[in-house]
C-alpha cells in the first residue's frame, strides 16, 4: 500500500510540473487523462518541439520538391532526358 501511495504521489508531482492538465487529487487517487499518465512531461515537450520546429521546414521543402518534380514532368514532354534525371535524383 505504501509503495502504491508513493508512486501515485510521484506521478502527481510529475504531472504538476508538466502543467498539461487539470488534476483532481482526492483520497489518494489520481484522476487525469491516460495519455499523460503514459507519457512523462519530457516526451510531451519533445512532441511539441517536433511539431513546432521540425515539421514546418519539412512540409515547405516537401511542397517545393513536389512543385519542382511537377515542373520537370511538364517539361519532360519537351525533353526526354528529364525523367531519367528525376529517377537518378531519388536513387
Amino acid at each position: 500500500m505504501t509503495m502504491m501511495k508513493n508512486s501515485t504521489h510521484l506521478i502527481f508531482q510529475i504531472l504538476l510540473l508538466s502543467q498539461e492538465t487539470t488534476i483532481v487529487y482526492k483520497n489518494c487517487k489520481l484522476l487525469t487523462s491516460p495519455f499523460l499518465l503514459a507519457s512523462p512531461p519530457v516526451l510531451v515537450f519533445k512532441r511539441i518541439i517536433i511539431i513546432i520546429i521540425v515539421a514546418p521546414p519539412i512540409l515547405i521543402l516537401g511542397s517545393f520538391l513536389v512543385a519542382k518534380i511537377n515542373n520537370l514532368h511538364n517539361n519532360a514532354r519537351k525533353r526526354r532526358w528529364v525523367p531519367i534525371t528525376v529517377a537518378l535524383f531519388f536513387l
